[in-house]
């Protein structure tokens, strides 16, 4: 995969094996739980749900690994011992975190009959061919230091249990970041697009020092 490719894939399949090794469980883990929240109507069953909430605070370190593999084996067991054809989300909440958003990105593609998910990896994944934006300090502490205050926020605040970002207090970053000196095309427009955008979400992961 090329740089072209990266930018015009429609298919999260190939971006996902290009990125195995070079980003970290936390981006494929938020991934995985962003794919499961896309498609939430379909996850019926309450220990698949715990699994998706567990796996999203562990991402974060806000559970342990013993909550994430006790949210695996719950769902997974409720998964072998159910007789209809609903969807199990057991998948997010295994130890790898590579394994879990390939399976998740599966399950969006089965139920949704197509796989729609480039986007999603486009917003947890800044360009992997280009080096991240350089922040200056002075951004950061500008009014106070109002912007990583914005930041999270927004990270905070999400919609559930869709778990997108708030589309026009991204807007509102952005402005700020321009206020604050910024100007950085790329950056500025990716918070401007109307998204969907979730956790994880490059520029905003970038102003949190998250990676």
């Amino acid at each position: 995969m090329d740089e072209q490719d990266w930018l015009t894939c429609t298919d999260s399949t190939p971006m996902l094996h290009f990125l195995q090794g070079k980003i970290s469980d936390r981006k494929l883990r938020l991934f995985a739980v962003s794919c499961y929240r896309l498609i939430w109507h379909w996850i019926t069953d309450a220990p698949s749900r715990r699994a998706v909430d567990v796996a999203d605070r562990f991402a974060d370190r806000l559970a342990s690994r013993r909550e994430l593999a006790d949210a695996h084996a719950t769902a997974y067991t409720t998964y072998l011992n159910s007789y209809d054809n609903s969807l199990f989300a057991y998948a997010v909440a295994d130890e790898d975190a590579a394994h879990a958003a390939t399976i998740a990105a599966r399950d969006v593609a089965v139920v949704q009959r197509v796989n729609e998910l480039a986007t999603l990896v486009r917003d947890v994944i800044a360009n992997p061919f280009r080096p991240l934006p350089l922040l200056d300090k002075g951004v950061l502490a500008w009014s106070g230091g109002i912007i990583p205050r914005l930041a999270q926020a927004i990270y905070d605040d999400r919609h559930l249990p869709t778990g997108t970002l708030d589309a026009e207090r991204l807007a509102v970053l952005a402005d700020a970041l321009e206020d604050a000196g910024l100007t950085e095309a790329e950056l500025l427009g990716h918070l401007r697009k109307p998204g969907p955008h979730f956790r994880g979400c490059w520029p905003v992961d970038l102003l949190l020092g998250r990676s």
